[in-house]
């Protein structure tokens, strides 16, 4: 048998095949010692992988930056932020607080009632017993509170949702912000929805939020949830009669009536960059 095993190799060596035939079997035993069980390994992989949807190059927008990054840019409101004045470092005369707490972390907002006719909006943080920054956002004639504070899970992102009643306020939108101002009239209460650097309590995105009647006056527009998502934040309020006209409207050209709740969803830069969109219901 090793004889005839002999001559059946030796006579295929000696044929102008031989090269291609030891290639061909030397590659079925490699494939056959190297094969992998492709199921098991899918189950050792991570499972975070990026895809082919995933953002490339999410610092390249301006709705991806962080609040710190923001700041560190020069895109933070330049509202005139003053220190709080009162005891311990806390607001003076404080009324209607509400406030969030994560672990031993707490964010309280309000207002201070300066005079019988003057409101100064304040926000301040706190770490268990010792207060980290407190400040009054506004100091115009006109009246200011904080109405609602929201924080993400994981503490790095901090809402206020902000009123001005009574003209413009010393507020400071952003770039491109969804409406940079009052508006025009001094009466009705409209939000100033605001991203704070949690580290600092500066303004680092702000945008107003109000109604727009026919001949472009403002119209009320008050806050009643803050929810802070991943890549976007929403914004509900209580809704005046909005017309929808004016070049800066929440929702150009769409009608939205009195007594109705306003939904705005906005990225956290608080632009119209995607997710926004607006809706309007009775």
């Amino acid at each position: 048998m090793k004889i005839e095993f002999s001559y059946t190799f030796n006579s295929l060596r000696n044929m102008k095949y031989f090269p291609l035939l030891t290639y061909s079997l030397f590659s079925v035993i490699i494939f056959s010692c190297t094969s992998i069980d492709i199921s098991s390994l899918k189950e050792k992989l991570p499972s975070n992988l990026p895809t082919s949807s995933s953002n490339k190059n999410p610092s390249k927008t301006a709705a991806g930056k962080t609040c710190g990054q923001a700041l560190s840019s020069g895109e933070f409101s330049q509202g005139r932020m003053t220190k709080c004045d009162g005891s311990n470092g806390l607001p003076r005369n404080v009324r209607n607080r509400d406030e969030v707490s994560i672990g031993n972390v707490k964010y309280v907002v309000g207002f201070s009632q300066v005079t019988s006719n003057r409101q100064d909006a304040f926000a301040y943080k706190m770490t268990g017993s010792r207060m980290d920054w407190c400040h009054y956002y506004d100091q115009s004639p006109a009246d200011t509170r904080g109405e609602k504070v929201a924080v993400s899970q994981d503490g790095s992102e901090v809402f206020v949702a902000f009123t001005a009643d009574g003209g413009n306020a010393h507020y400071r939108a952003t770039k491109s912000a969804v409406q940079s101002s009052y508006g025009q009239g001094g009466g009705p209460k409209v939000t100033f929805l605001a991203r704070l650097d949690a580290v600092t309590g500066r303004i680092c995105n702000g945008t107003y939020l109000a109604g727009r009647l026919k001949n472009n006056r403002t119209n009320t527009l008050r806050p009643e949830r803050i929810q802070i998502g991943r890549d976007r934040v929403t914004f509900t309020g209580q809704s005046a009669h909005d017309e929808g006209s004016a070049r800066d409207s929440i929702s150009p050209g769409k009608v939205c009536n009195s007594g109705s709740t306003r939904t705005v969803i906005m990225p956290l830069n608080l632009t119209r960059e995607a997710p926004y969109s607006a809706s309007c219901r009775k």
